[in-house]
């Protein structure tokens, strides 16, 4: 059974300073490493083979941290990123 699991990026400077970024590039802020860090340990015990993420930093960050705790490389895929 194969099985994908999809996980937003934490909080980015763009979401405290409300705007909309679609495919503009922005950092995860404090809360939002905070954010990535508890999702990567509510997934700790989940057995993930591959992980994806957007080329965006925001999404890919969020990415590397949570495959930091399975020993994993993110790849990015720029058809993961909204328009």
């Amino acid at each position: 059974m194969t099985r994908i699991i999809f996980v937003r990026h934490g909080e980015s400077m763009g979401n405290i300073n409300d705007l909309f970024y679609g495919h503009t590039d922005g950092d995860l802020t404090e809360l939002g490493r905070r954010q990535a860090e508890s999702a990567a340990n509510y997934l700790k015990d989940v057995h993930i083979d591959i992980a994806y993420a957007s080329d965006l930093k925001r999404a890919f960050e969020t990415g590397e941290i949570i495959a930091r705790e399975h020993s994993l490389e993110v790849i990015p895929n720029k058809g993961l990123t909204a328009a």
